[in-house]
């Protein structure tokens, strides 16, 4: 089977990671091939690897030329020959759409809700996706929550099919350090990501505990960001900033090394996540997760003290001292199920299948 995958950008985040794990784990027989509508960007070279096709458009971030997007799709499926064209983002689920393609098309929901920080162009965008779904022959829903039933419903998508949750990479050993006194984040500096919650949440943790520190990393999240400096005043954590007991490390094209370090990975989402693949490669690893309840990220949790609601500083603050608190044997015995966790339910070789059965049913279908 040749199956072209397609990404808005090649920029780190949670879709282009699933879609290198996805390329990366391929079965046996299987091409691959990949179209970028931007330029190359930090993880090029990774997916470079992973497929044996790929293009790049090097269409500007902010054009609006759907006309020249759309001609690219449709020469890089004449130059590939793909059995099955798979999209995983509302901007290249448009340029789908609109294609008019004999080949068989799907197309993967990975939000599932939109927050006053998104763009109104984003949902404007996503509204038409829904509205053009039944130019799909498979819709796959990222998360079983009630939260993305809602979203497929209200966005009036059709040819749905059953879920299949995203996936991570699970490698021979865990690598969790029992030693270690780090909470990482690892999320773009966007409103979703919920920074302000997070930073709030962490301060008064840090201040009464020393040996503790907080690593973010993500797109934007830099020392000299203006956003990230307005929140840390304002949850008046600048002072941690400074110090380095918080520290702004930009983005990472290595998050299993990033998250090899942390003691647990905190995800502050306020809004919108369905099934966030960082908290997959997390348990994939044995580091277990504190998070707020979005979407499927109570999967991620095995001791109900860590799952928190979202945009509740006091309440994170409190799960943070919670695991600062916690039995070393408490921590490996979460570590312990994060990972099996993670090996039963979000392996790459499991939602591989799970994907190519999706594939081959929609391929058969339009056999005459």
């Amino acid at each position: 089977m040749r199956i072209l995958y397609l990404l808005t950008s090649a920029e780190v985040g949670g879709a282009e990671r699933f879609v290198l794990t996805l390329m990366r784990n391929r079965r046996d027989g299987d091409e691959v091939g990949l179209l970028v509508l931007l330029d190359r960007a930090p993880l090029s070279a990774e997916l470079d690897q992973a497929a044996d096709w790929v293009r790049y458009l090097a269409m500007s971030p902010s054009s609006r030329r759907l006309d020249q997007m759309v001609t690219g799709l449709k020469d890089a499926v004449r130059d590939f020959r793909p059995d099955v064209v798979s999209s995983h983002l509302f901007h290249t689920d448009l340029v789908l759409a609109l294609a008019g393609l004999a080949v068989p098309k799907t197309t993967s929901v990975h939000t599932q809700g939109f927050g006053s920080g998104d763009l109104v162009l984003t949902k404007s965008i996503a509204r038409t996706v829904g509205l053009l779904s039944g130019r799909f022959d498979a819709v796959i829903p990222s998360s079983d929550s009630l939260e993305m039933t809602d979203f497929i419903r209200r966005y009036r998508y059709r040819n749905v099919v059953p879920v299949i949750r995203n996936a991570a990479e699970v490698p021979y050993a865990p690598a969790w350090e029992a030693s270690s006194r780090t909470f990482v984040s690892l999320s773009r500096n966007h409103p979703v990501k919920g920074h302000g919650v997070l930073f709030a949440a962490a301060a008064p943790v840090l201040r009464e505990h020393s040996e503790w520190t907080l690593d973010c990393y993500g797109a934007g999240i830099v020392p000299d960001d203006e956003r990230m400096l307005e929140l840390l005043a304002d949850s008046d954590a600048r002072d941690l900033l400074e110090a380095g007991r918080i520290r702004l490390l930009g983005p990472t094209t290595t998050p299993s090394a990033v998250l090899a370090t942390a003691s647990a990975l905190v995800i502050s989402s306020t809004y919108g996540e369905s099934f966030p693949i960082v908290g997959a490669e997390a348990c994939a690893l044995g580091v277990p997760v504190i998070t707020t309840e979005l979407g499927s990220t109570p999967e991620f949790v095995h001791d109900p003290a860590f799952l928190v609601a979202p945009g509740d500083p006091a309440a994170l603050s409190e799960a943070l001292a919670g695991w600062v608190d916690a039995t070393t044997e408490h921590r490996a015995s979460l570590s312990a199920v994060a990972r099996a966790t993670a090996v039963d339910r979000f392996s790459a070789q499991r939602v591989v299948a799970s994907y190519a059965d999706v594939f081959e049913t929609v391929i058969a279908a339009r056999r005459p």
